[in-house]
């Protein structure tokens, strides 16, 4: 477990990242480099918050606006600058994000700890695409089932992005054409 010192330096870092405005589009007149590192570093920072708070029950930071997000899926292979460990950054972010909205779904509300409120609150949480009323039946299990399901596809996402970034770039001979930065 985390000691709640650990847990206060995180926070410290997702609020010096919010700062310095990591989480936004990097200003085009930077070098290449700079760009990929604002981005890189946000990523980190937003992959320790996530671990952290799944670890202590409580919802992580968030980025405010969609461009970091927007971007996770591509990031690792936009530049010739790309580090071989960023997909690995990206993959675990992704994965932590879902389980970080799994989470938020079925964590219980303090006002109200009842789980049948829980359940509730699950179904209408689990599907946009389900039609769920606050009279219905929570169906917790197909929630949980779909969330699994979600999780495993994005699993085999992220192997088969790993195994075709295998195939395409030679790892030990992996250079970077502006390396001398």
């Amino acid at each position: 477990m985390l000691k709640p010192a650990n847990f206060d330096v995180c926070c410290c870092c997702v609020r010096i990242a919010h700062q310095l405005r990591l989480d936004f589009p990097p200003p085009t007149e930077l070098p290449e480099r700079v760009r990929l590192n604002r981005l890189r570093t946000w990523y980190l920072i937003a992959v320790v918050d996530y671990s952290h708070c799944i670890q202590r029950g409580k919802t992580p930071a968030k980025a405010r606006n969609g461009f970091a997000d927007q971007v996770l899926d591509l990031w690792y292979r936009s530049s010739a600058c790309n580090l071989p460990y960023d997909i690995y950054c990206a993959a675990y972010l992704d994965m932590m994000h879902l389980t970080s909205q799994f989470l938020d779904c079925i964590r219980p509300d303090k006002s109200n700890p009842d789980l049948w409120q829980v359940c509730l609150r699950v179904s209408v949480c689990s599907l946009a695409d389900s039609t769920t009323s606050s009279t219905a039946e929570p169906d917790v299990l197909s929630f949980v089932r779909d969330y699994d399901r979600r999780i495993s596809d994005r699993f085999s996402h992220w192997q088969k992005r790993l195994t075709e970034q295998r195939m395409v770039s030679d790892w030990p001979g992996w250079s970077c054409p502006l390396a001398s930065y």
